[in-house]
């Protein structure tokens, strides 16, 4: 083991359709994409006019750049959290289950970009989806 393993988040489980996976951290390969991705998010709640959108929805409001970020990351972090599954597996199931994936890729990358956003980020994600009263 490493002297910087103990600084890095190892991962955290999510649960789809009754199974636990365990997803991986992306990787400083991926910032780019990562901060594209939240910028689109951000400015997708905006341009819907709503208080609340899940983020299967969000992409009908984004760009071009920001889907495809979206889309990268996804695959990356499935990618590196289950490297057996083929690129043909990894695109049906990121797109099958990409609100769920998207939200616990944001909420696990956010605590290592910036530990004190990480709060920030979930209650954001949280009233997207669900208002603010919730």
């Amino acid at each position: 083991m490493g002297r910087f393993t103990r600084h890095l988040a190892l991962g955290e489980k999510i649960v789809i359709n009754g199974e636990e996976f365990e997803l991986k951290p992306l990787s400083i390969e991926n910032i780019a994409d990562f901060f594209e991705a939240m910028k689109s998010m951000s400015g997708a709640a905006k341009a819907s006019g709503k208080e609340n959108i899940d983020p299967s929805d969000a992409l009908k409001y984004m760009t071009k750049e920001g889907a495809e970020a979206i889309g990268r990351l996804i695959d990356a972090t499935l990618k590196i959290s289950l490297p057996d599954e083929s690129a043909e597996e990894r695109r049906q199931f990121g797109l099958k289950y990409m609100g769920e994936l998207l939200n616990k890729i944001f909420e696990m990358n956010s605590a290592m970009v910036n530990p004190d956003a990480a709060e920030r980020l979930k209650d954001k994600v949280k009233t997207l989806q669900h208002g603010p009263n919730n």
